[in-house]
């Protein structure tokens, strides 16, 4: 047996324990992305149409006209960015996946942007949720802004990672939308403070959670390079 024969043998029974793991962690993306694609189009039906006014704490969620402008690009997000990653898809439609690659990143901008501009410009919002996502916003563009040099510079090695690290924080949105309501039936809420304190930790701890499998990720399935 070759060199070579020998390092893929002792390679594939790690990649092999890893596969469970992985396409657990891929059914749960896609259930996120299914759940992204589920918010903004119900986002987006509610400022295009008319309809009565919401009440209680969903009127937090009554999002101003140009809101539009953040999820139409996350629609984009949830139902593109998937394809890029998946290895299959890409390696067979080479052209499609340029394409589809600086539309995601022309989207990722005005995402970005109009993301952190919510809790700044809508009311009611608090200091701890501007906090968290002016974070989320540096964080998603600087990995956005990563993977795009990466790509550029045809390392696509760092392109892989760094998209992978900006999907990752991209589903901390989604993961939230998860979290908060167990969180408010485990705990409760009793007013808007109690709301919000709820609120921006589930977005903290959705964070990490995605931080965390991200680099996860990359760590079992980077390839080794021999000497």
């Amino acid at each position: 047996m070759s060199s070579a024969g020998a390092a893929n043998a002792r390679i594939a029974p790690q990649v092999s324990n890893y596969r469970l793991p992985h396409r657990i962690v891929s059914a749960a993306a896609i259930l996120l992305c299914l759940l992204g694609v589920y918010v903004s189009i119900a986002a987006l039906t509610r400022i295009l149409l008319p309809h009565e006014p919401l009440s209680g704490i969903d009127s937090l969620f009554e999002y101003p006209p140009w809101g539009a402008a953040h999820f139409l690009p996350g629609l984009l997000f949830m139902t593109l960015v998937p394809t890029q990653l998946w290895p299959g898809f890409r390696n067979r439609h080479r052209v499609f996946h340029r394409w589809c690659g600086r539309m995601i990143v022309a989207a990722g901008v005005p995402l970005g942007v109009t993301g952190v501009a919510f809790p700044f410009f809508m009311r009611e919002r608090v200091f701890s949720e501007r906090v968290v996502m002016s974070t989320f916003f540096v964080a998603f563009l600087v990995f956005l802004s990563k993977a795009f040099i990466a790509a550029r510079r045809r390392d696509f090695v760092r392109h892989r990672e760094w998209m992978i690290r900006w999907f990752a924080i991209g589903l901390g949105v989604t993961t939230q939308r998860v979290l908060l309501p167990v969180f408010i039936v485990t705990v409760g809420i009793t007013d808007a403070r109690s709301f919000w304190e709820i609120f921006v930790s589930a977005t903290w701890l959705s964070a990490v959670i995605q931080v965390l499998i991200a680099e996860w990720w990359i760590s079992t399935t980077r390839r080794t390079v021999l000497p």
